[in-house]
C-alpha cells in the first residue's frame, strides 16, 4: 500500500458555486491523502454545449449545427446529464470546407482563474503546501467525438482538436509553473468506442484513433508536471453507466497510453463495476505496464455500502498491487453537504488501509 499520500484520488468535481469552496473543503477533509486537488470539471449545459462547443463550434462560420432528437441515440450517451435532454446538437462541415482551424478551446481562462484561487489558499495554509493543482481535460476525441457523425468530418475535426489541444497545453504551461501542475486526460468517447458501447462509430480501427492522439497532446507536458489518465464510462446523477464486468480492455488502453505518451505516467484511474464481481475480476491488473507509477481504482460509489467496497478491496489485495481509491467518475454534487458526505466516505475507506 501507499503511505497516506496518494491513497485518495479525486477524479474531478462538478463545481457547486466556485472553486474556492471546493478547494477549502477538499483540503480540510482529505488533503493529507491527496497528491493533487482538482480545479473542477468544465461546466456543461443539458445539450452538451460546453463553453468550447457553445462558443466555438456553434458560432464557427464553417460549421452547420444539426439537432438530433432520436431517443434511442440520445439514451446511448449519458455523462453529466449531457444527453439526458430531448435533443442535442451535432455538427457538420459546410459544403466545400476541408479544414477548420480552432484558435481557442476556452480551457485556459477558467483554469487560470481557478489556479489563482488555488495559489492564494495554498499560500495562507488552507491547502497543504505539497498539493498540486489538478487540471482535468477531455482528450480531443472525447471533446468532439459525439458531435460529428459524418466519418470524413469526424476525421478532419479530430485533427483540428488534437492540434488545438496541444496548443492549449503549451499556453497553460507558459502561465503556471509545471511543478505546481497535474494534468489528467479524461478518456470517455474512446472508452465507449473500444468497448462497443456506441451505436454509431467513425470509420477505421478504434484502437488506432485512440492511440494516435496521445503523443501529440502529452509530449507538451513537462516531465516535472504530473500526468494521469482517467478512463471513463460516463456518469449520470452519481450512477456510473455501462461499466463492463471485465477489466481487460481498460488495462490494454492503460498500456497504450503508458507506451505512447512519450513520458512517464504518474497515475491511471480505472472505473470499477458496481455490485457483485467475480473473484478473478482484478486479475487483468497484473498485466499493467510496470512503469505506471500509481493505480487508482474507482471503488467508491454512494450507491454501494461500505461492506461491499471493503470486499472488493480485499480482492484487489490478492493481486498484490499498490493502489489508491476514488469514485468511478467525477463527483457530482448539488451543494457543499453533498461533497462533505462523499469525502467522509473516502476517509473511511482510506483509514481502512
Amino acid at each position: 500500500m501507499f503511505s497516506s499520500k496518494g491513497l485518495i484520488h479525486l477524479v474531478g468535481i462538478v463545481p457547486i458555486d466556485n472553486s474556492e469552496e471546493i478547494f477549502k473543503i477538499c483540503g480540510d477533509y482529505v488533503g493529507k491523502y491527496l497528491i493533487s486537488i482538482p480545479e473542477g470539471e468544465i461546466k456543461y449545459d443539458e445539450n452538451f454545449s460546453s463553453s468550447q462547443k457553445g462558443n466555438i463550434l456553434i458560432s464557427h462560420p464553417d460549421l452547420e449545427s444539426l439537432t438530433i432528437s432520436d431517443p434511442s441515440f440520445i439514451n446511448n450517451f449519458c455523462c453529466h446529464s449531457l444527453f439526458s435532454s430531448k435533443s442535442f446538437s451535432t455538427f457538420k462541415f459546410k459544403a466545400g470546407v476541408k479544414f477548420i482551424r480552432l484558435d481557442n478551446l476556452s480551457y485556459f481562462d477558467d483554469i487560470i482563474k481557478s489556479y489563482r484561487t488555488f495559489h492564494k489558499l495554498r499560500d495562507i495554509g488552507v491547502i497543504p503546501p505539497d498539493l498540486r493543482f489538478q487540471i482535468s481535460l477531455p482528450t480531443p476525441l472525447t471533446a468532439m467525438g459525439f458531435l460529428f457523425r459524418d466519418a470524413d468530418d469526424f476525421e478532419r475535426m479530430a485533427a483540428s482538436f488534437i492540434y488545438s489541444t496541444a496548443n492549449e497545453i503549451e499556453k497553460i504551461f507558459r502561465f503556471i509553473p509545471s511543478r505546481d501542475l497535474a494534468i489528467q486526460w479524461n478518456i470517455y468517447f474512446e472508452t465507449l468506442d473500444i468497448n462497443g458501447l456506441i451505436k454509431w462509430s467513425p470509420n477505421g480501427n478504434p484502437w488506432v484513433r485512440f492511440s494516435e492522439q496521445i503523443l501529440p497532446i502529452s509530449m507538451k507536458i513537462p516531465n516535472d508536471a504530473l500526468l494521469g489518465f482517467h478512463f471513463c464510462y460516463g456518469e449520470l446523477n452519481n450512477l456510473v453507466e455501462s461499466i463492463p464486468s471485465f477489466l481487460s480492455n481498460i488495462v490494454s488502453m492503460a498500456n497504450v497510453v503508458s507506451l505512447g505518451s512519450g513520458r512517464s505516467i504518474d497515475w491511471i484511474h480505472l472505473p470499477i463495476s458496481l455490485g457483485k464481481i467475480n473473484d478473478d475480476y482484478f486479475n487483468p491488473l497484473k498485466e499493467l505496464d510496470k512503469s505506471i507509477k500509481r493505480i487508482n481504482l474507482g471503488l467508491i460509489n454512494v450507491s454501494e455500502g461500505i461492506d461491499s467496497i471493503m470486499e472488493k478491496i480485499e480482492l484487489v489485495k490478492k493481486v498484490k498491487i499498490d493502489f489508491g481509491v476514488s469514485t468511478p467518475c467525477c463527483i457530482s454534487i448539488k451543494n457543499s453537504n453533498d461533497l462533505i458526505t462523499q469525502l467522509e466516505m473516502h476517509k473511511i475507506i482510506a483509514n481502512y488501509f
